[in-house]
């Protein structure tokens, strides 16, 4: 969310997932409109992945993303803009070892900090660190790892008011998609709503945000082929 009824989306895209020409695109919506995709950054000849998209409290917007020939190789890069989004700073690769947040939104803490959820996949494992930074991605720290015994489905999620908590998630695969709800802080769930269920198709890399309108806005891929925008209003569910 960029301001009031102005949204901005990043996603990656080219022929197919890791093929040397994916690039990272951003997409903005805007009087009701969606205006046409635009390149925020390529590399020649190398795939560049999972971009992560975040609005500091200074109304500045930070890119995070990776480049590499895979996802054992990657390196995480992050770009800035003071425009929203209209123009962006060069390119800015982070510390080695460093790869910013992997595919969801960073968490912004309660001391200025943020936190960002980090991963490793390498053969047959999988390994997640937190990454944390206090001037938005110029100095950091990381933390981990933290092991975990079957690899997680794609969830992404807000904080709404008191104790209340929503989230997108996949379900035992990626052809399901759902909504669920908590009211208390994350101890229990009820699902809401059912996004997607279709068999042989994927609905992937769900994001989500709450506009100053009160509106949820859910985008995610659609069956590796498009992105899907959904807004939802909580009152009628």
């Amino acid at each position: 969310m960029v301001e009031k009824n102005h949204l901005l989306i990043a996603y990656f895209g080219g022929s197919k997932e890791g093929a040397t020409d994916v690039k990272i695109w951003l997409q903005r919506y805007k009087g009701g409109n969606w205006s046409p995709p635009f390149i925020a950054d390529k590399e020649e000849n190398v795939p560049m992945w999972n971009p992560v998209l975040y609005k500091t409290p200074n109304n500045s917007l930070l890119l995070f993303y990776k480049i590499g020939v895979d996802v054992q190789s990657w390196s995480g890069f992050m770009k800035r803009s003071f425009d929203g989004g209209v123009t962006w700073q060069p390119r800015e690769q982070l510390p080695p070892g460093i790869l910013g947040p992997i595919k969801n939104k960073p968490f912004l803490l309660r001391d200025g900090r943020l936190l960002c959820g980090s991963s490793v996949e390498s053969w047959n494992s999988w390994g997640s660190w937190m990454e944390v930074t206090s001037d938005y991605g110029y100095t950091w720290q990381k933390y981990g790892p933290i092991y975990i015994k079957d690899k997680p489905r794609g969830i992404d999620g807000i904080k709404l008011n008191g104790t209340e908590v929503i989230v997108a998630y996949n379900t035992n695969s990626r052809e399901e998609l759902k909504m669920a709800f908590s009211n208390d802080d994350g101890d229990s769930w009820t699902d809401i709503l059912t996004l997607e269920n279709s068999k042989n198709f994927e609905f992937s890399y769900p994001a989500v945000i709450k506009a100053m309108d009160d509106l949820i806005h859910v985008t995610y891929t659609y069956n590796r082929t498009q992105i899907k925008h959904v807004v939802i209003q909580l009152t009628r569910l």
